[in-house]
């Protein structure tokens, strides 16, 4: 009978510490300090699948002219495994890396211009485009690709991200978002049918 009563509390403990309704989406940056400021934002459906499509809704702004001594972006990402949050390592300029922002994002967009969901809510997505003012994205929806090879592993499980952004020229850090939220796999399958046919 403990036994049992011990499992009921530890299945609780669990559920309530990575079990969440949505995806957290939310700034972490001192208002004070904050040049670039996210004032709401949301991912649905939830959780997110990967391969999958997701609605993304959100509205920031920027505060003041970064573009002068450049930017970096310090990305933190912890996994939930076992009973404990895992940093999962920078490998292959993948995981809790540090970036140039502004060239990652000139490698990205410049050639190409910024993809269509962004063009169509007139959101920057360069830092020669990066302007101060209020930018919104009205639920558009993204593909995520499948994750092959060395990125496998990360298409599920319950995620923590810290993405802190400093300004080169002052050393100061200028904006910051968390995220929380779990990833499935959507290529799996269920009900009932999969155990017959797989």
């Amino acid at each position: 009978m403990k036994f049992a009563g011990c499992t009921i509390l530890l299945s609780v403990f669990i559920s309530l510490c990575t079990g969440k309704q949505s995806f957290i989406i939310r700034d972490c940056e001192n208002p004070d300090n904050a040049a670039v400021s996210l004032k709401s934002g949301s991912v649905k459906p939830y959780p997110v699948a990967i391969p999958g499509i997701v609605t993304v809704t959100g509205s920031g702004s920027v505060n003041r002219n970064l573009t002068g001594g450049g930017l970096d972006l310090q990305v933190h990402i912890e996994r939930y495994v076992g009973f404990l949050w895992v940093t999962v390592p920078c490998i292959s300029d993948v995981g809790s890396c540090h970036y140039d922002l502004c060239n990652k994002l000139s490698e990205a967009f410049s050639a190409k211009g910024c993809p269509a969901e962004l063009k169509a809510n007139n959101v920057p997505c360069t830092c020669d485009t990066l302007k101060p003012g209020t930018y919104s994205l009205n639920a558009q929806k993204f593909t995520i690709p499948e994750l092959s090879g060395l990125y496998s592993w990360l298409a599920s499980g319950d995620y923590k991200v810290d993405l802190k952004l400093t300004d080169r020229a002052t050393k100061k850090q200028v904006g910051c978002v968390h995220l929380e939220g779990t990833i499935v796999d959507g290529n799996a399958c269920e009900g009932f049918l999969c155990s017959i046919f797989g």
